[in-house]
């Protein structure tokens, strides 16, 4: 399956779906599943569970992270923000339900509803928030920004939901066999250089 266009992955995304977010068009870009946050449901974060493999990411602007006073983890202790391109990491979230795939939703669509404060959340808990730049991809090229930004794109808020996408032997899953996973899924696949032209 081809990279879809950008205007393809925000017809996706303003419908409710996931898409797959690479770098670029590259056999080394591993992938990223990509959907609003307000868009998220339990069955979503089942599918992403499944079939990514990965940590799921609640991905919100410095703004919102602010507003919800949610403590960021020092930078010399967040080594691994170097695998989600400079992403700055947050103490964890935890909703009213647990860890579950509905827990994990309802903690989701809780980060990015407007009469949400921070004493709604319980922290620390098991969905992971990611610091967003202002200015997103035009700022830093990351799959955490592109998020953020195909989601403020399509209409909705500048937030979204991401996880890394494992083959079943626990590698991580690359082009081309991230395409021919996307093809067998009927998901579209964009690259972050792409939405940085668009």
């Amino acid at each position: 399956m081809p990279i879809s266009s950008i205007e393809e992955g925000l017809e996706e995304i303003r419908n409710g779906r996931m898409v797959i977010l690479v770098n670029e068009d590259s056999p080394d870009s591993d992938g990223f599943f990509c959907l609003a946050a307000e868009k998220v449901t339990a069955a979503s974060i089942n599918y992403m569970l499944q079939y990514g493999r990965g940590i799921v990411y609640v991905t919100l602007t410095d703004e919102r992270i602010r507003e919800l006073g949610i403590p960021m983890i020092a930078e010399e202790n967040s080594r691994l923000s170097g695998l989600l391109c400079g992403a700055s990491f947050s103490v964890a979230l935890e909703g009213l339900h647990g860890v579950s795939a509905q827990g994990r939703a309802h903690t989701i669509q809780a980060a990015v509803a407007d009469q949400t404060k921070h004493e709604d959340l319980v922290i620390p808990g098991h969905v992971q928030p990611l610091q967003a730049r202002s200015g997103g991809v035009l700022a830093r090229s990351g799959r955490t920004d592109a998020s953020v930004d195909l989601a403020r794109l399509a209409g909705f808020k500048p937030a979204g939901v991401i996880c890394q996408i494992l083959a079943d032997d626990g590698s991580v899953l690359l082009l081309p066999a991230l395409e021919r996973f996307a093809e067998q899924q009927g998901l579209k696949v964009l690259t972050v250089a792409n939405l940085i032209a668009h």
